[in-house]
C-alpha cells in the first residue's frame, strides 16, 4: 500500500472474515490532514492479507485500550512514520535504512521474484495499468523470463 493509503486505514476497512483490507481512501500529505479519494480509480481495491496479520491486529486491539479509529492515529504524517520505522529497524539491530515506500517496493519485488503473476501484483499495488509495474520492476521480470525460458526449453528437450 502507499503510505497515504496506509495512514487512512480504519478498523472499518478490515474484513476479518475474508482476511481483506479495503482500500477506499487516502490521507493527504500535509496538515490539515484530510481523507480523499485514492490516487487513481484502480487504487480502490481489496488486498488479501495472511491470517497471521489479522491475529496480530487482534493482539494490537487488545493491547491498545485507547485504539483510535485509524490504526495509525488521526494526525500521523509520513515523516513520523518514517522515523518510527527507522527506530524499529534499529531496535532489531538492523543498520538498513528503508522508507515506507521502500517497503512497498520490497513487497512487490518479493512477489515478482517468487513468480507471482505480474497482473495480480499490479492490481495489488493499485497501479492504473500493468505497464507501470512492468517498467518499475523490469529488472526482476528479465531474470524471471530467463528462468521461464529455461523451463520452456527443458520441456521441449525431453
Amino acid at each position: 500500500m502507499r503510505i497515504s493509503e496506509t495512514l487512512s486505514v480504519t478498523l472499518n476497512d478490515m474484513d476479518e472474515h475474508n482476511k481483506l483490507i479495503n482500500v477506499t481512501k487516502s490521507k493527504t500529505a500535509h496538515r490539515p490532514f484530510e481523507l480523499v479519494k485514492p490516487k487513481t480509480s484502480s487504487s480502490v481495491r481489496q488486498i488479501e492479507m495472511p491470517h497471521k496479520w489479522f491475529n496480530q491486529l487482534d493482539q494490537y486491539k487488545q493491547e491498545c485500550s485507547q485504539l483510535d479509529e485509524h490504526i495509525f492515529g488521526e494526525s500521523t504524517d509520513t515523516k513520523i512514520i518514517s522515523k518510527q520505522l527507522q527506530s524499529l529497524l534499529e531496535a532489531i539491530g538492523s543498520s538498513k535504512i528503508i522508507s515506507p515506500h521502500g517497503l512497498r517496493h520490497t513487497h512487490a519485488s518479493v512477489l515478482i521474484s517468487n513468480g507471482i503473476d505480474i497482473n495480480y501484483t499490479s492490481a495489488r499495488l493499485g497501479h492504473s495499468n500493468v505497464t507501470i509495474t512492468q517498467n518499475v520492476y523490469s529488472h526482476l521480470l528479465d531474470s524471471h523470463r530467463k528462468i521461464e525460458s529455461e523451463k520452456t526449453i527443458n520441456i521441449f528437450d525431453k
